[in-house]
């Protein structure tokens, strides 16, 4: 039971929109906020895994309008202190056969990208570059056609590059005999 609902039977009466209509770069925003003191207006600490707010995306399946298709959730990922709140983002789909959603991927409070399934042995598809110091590098999992002629199918691709844009590549591959 929400404290605000709205209901439609078309596509602007089931609407919700926040227009900025400044004359800057100001957007306009939604907050979802968190603390733990248990009474409004406190400012206590959240702790690591705490849920700060998510985006659910429900539908009906005929016997009610519950069945979760898919989430955006974001969480505390690590330990916070005075101006300090690291986060994540975890993005959850729904399997066929299921009603509530799995995580599939994830954005760590160090830009780690988590994709697939299985914990730390998931699949990844990442890229990372400091601009600072000009160093870069990139983790594909790649799939080619056999039948475009390519015997090289490259299954991890690892690539670094430097800050006179040399690239590095390196990988495992397989040969298909």
């Amino acid at each position: 039971d929400p404290k605000l609902s709205i209901q439609g039977t078309t596509f602007s009466s089931a609407t919700v929109s926040i227009t900025s209509n400044s004359n800057g770069s100001d957007g306009a925003y939604l907050f979802f906020a968190k603390q733990r003191s248990g009474s409004q207006g406190g400012s206590t600490v959240v702790q690591n895994n705490d849920m700060i707010g998510q985006f659910r995306y429900l539908a009906g399946d005929g016997s009610d309008v519950e069945s979760e298709v898919a989430n955006i959730t974001v969480e505390i990922d690590g330990a916070p202190g005075g101006n300090d709140t690291p986060g994540r983002i975890e993005f959850a789909t729904t399997a066929d056969g299921a009603s509530s959603a799995t995580e599939r991927m994830t954005i760590k409070k160090d830009g780690e990208i988590l994709i697939g399934t299985g914990g730390v042995d998931r699949p990844i598809a990442a890229q990372r570059f400091n601009s600072a110091s000009g160093w870069g590098g990139a983790l594909q999992i790649e799939k080619q056609n056999p039948s475009s002629g390519n015997n090289n199918i490259p299954i991890v691709a690892i690539t670094a590059f430097n800050g006179a844009n040399e690239q590095y590549t390196g990988g495992i591959s397989f040969n298909r005999s």
